[in-house]
């Protein structure tokens, strides 16, 4: 039993490892073919086809809720306990995903730009932006580790994008096109943050399940992008090497005919799709089975994987400062993420994990087991992973409320009883 056990958890880290894999691979493919004499560069319409993809987990929702039809998750159980609403209106999903739209197209037109392996690690850079939002609009608290974490990161960031300029295709010096791709990932990362804090901000009194939040958000970023590549499509622009393909904002139409011309394209786009709702999927599972610690691994070894894999095809040359950076991001997110805890010079101190990224009893059923979740602020890779840990802290920040207010109450009680016995005192003197 525990070997069948081991074996299910190792495909399902599998599955989340090809699945996250292939879909980078897969979008930087697609933008790498060419039909009817122009590149396949249409950063608006693959956005459409991400969010087509987030809406296939809808599927996957519906299957889990009819195996699990009148059955309470431990989850759903502490979170009704905390007095968190459990019926929450789908159209708010509608906010997240603006912003998704947002900073999906950014990071999407970036891969037009820089390497694939370059827009993996750059991403990495995420928690600089939330991390900094988060103390700013939610008052959180960060220790010497996540300062020590963040500046690593920083660190990171700067030493990856300074190799993709300065070694870039461009052989006279930096390359315009990496600083360009830069820029616009830097960008993706700001309203990536905004995205963050509005989600925190509005779901903080909601529990939704993860797969069925990625599904709502892909069914309304949908329809935006279907209402603005109408308006995108009657925008004329001077059509570049790698931009305004047809002499338009976005063209879906020479999209179109490309992916039914060019079979290649076509793989592409359906194998994106595929990947992002499979992606997240696994993610789900590999979040309710495994440490921090283990998806912290599964994320760089994501990244090892899209280089490798790059290198082997020839997409890009090595760059020997490239993976420097790459080492200062992984340390980074190891200690801001309490998976790699220094203890000396008082890093450990206000430490929650104790370097494990364990649960620390994973015996306790519902709001117990909840409390005691040590790996809540781990910044994720999938959307559905983020859900889940947004679920986990919107639990954990209703019942410490609950718990204050209740151990206020029983101060007033206190103070009322040492009242009235005093009084009772002076009445029989």
């Amino acid at each position: 039993i525990d070997f069948m056990k081991k074996l299910h958890i190792y495909m399902l880290m599998g599955g989340m490892l090809i699945s996250g894999c292939g879909n980078t691979i897969a979008v930087k493919w697609t933008d790498m073919q060419e039909e009817y004499g122009k590149p396949f560069a249409h950063p608006f319409f693959q956005c459409l086809t991400m969010f087509i993809g987030e809406y296939l987990c809808l599927f996957y929702y519906f299957y889990m809720r009819s195996q699990k039809a009148g059955k309470e998750t431990p989850n759903m159980r502490a979170a009704q306990e905390a007095g968190l609403n459990m019926n929450i209106n789908p159209h708010i999903c509608a906010i997240p995903a603006c912003l998704d739209f947002c900073t999906t197209t950014l990071m999407y037109a970036s891969l037009l730009f820089v390497n694939a392996s370059v827009y993996q690690m750059m991403r990495g850079g995420i928690p600089l932006v939330t991390a900094g939002m988060s103390i700013v609009f939610l008052k959180r608290k960060l220790y010497r580790h996540h300062w020590t974490g963040l500046l690593l990161l920083l660190g990171g960031i700067i030493i990856v994008g300074l190799s993709s300029m300065l070694f870039g295709d461009d052989d006279s010096g930096i390359d315009m096109k990496a600083v360009i791709g830069i820029i616009l990932l830097v960008i993706s990362f700001m309203t990536c943050g905004v995205q963050f804090i509005i989600e925190e901000r509005i779901f903080s009194k909601y529990y939704i399940h993860p797969i069925q939040a990625v599904g709502l958000e892909g069914i309304h970023g949908a329809g935006i992008y279907v209402f603005c590549l109408i308006i995108f499509n009657c925008i004329p622009m001077e059509e570049t090497d790698t931009m305004f393909m047809g002499g338009y904002f976005e063209d879906s139409v020479l999209a179109v005919a490309q992916i039914f011309s060019n079979w290649k394209i076509c793989v592409g786009m359906i194998f994106s799709i595929c990947t992002l709702s499979v992606y997240n999927s696994f993610g789900l599972a590999v979040t309710k089975n495994v440490s921090s610690t283990s998806r912290a691994i599964l994320d760089s070894a994501r990244t090892v994987f899209v280089s490798v894999f790059s290198l082997a095809f020839g997409w890009e040359g090595f760059v020997w400062l490239q993976w420097v950076g790459f080492i200062f991001l992984s340390l980074g997110t190891l200690l801001y993420n309490e998976i790699l805890v220094l203890h000396f010079w008082g890093f450990d101190k206000n430490v929650a994990t104790g370097g494990t990224g364990e649960k620390v009893n994973s015996s306790l059923e519902g709001e117990d087991e909840i409390m005691n979740r040590k790996d809540s602020y781990y910044a994720p890779g999938s959307p559905a992973h983020y859900d889940h840990l947004r679920n986990i802290r919107g639990i954990q920040e209703a019942v410490k409320e609950q718990r204050r207010k209740s151990s206020y109450q029983d101060v007033q009680s206190i103070i009322f009883c040492c009242f009235q016995f005093l009084r009772s005192s002076k009445k029989k003197k």
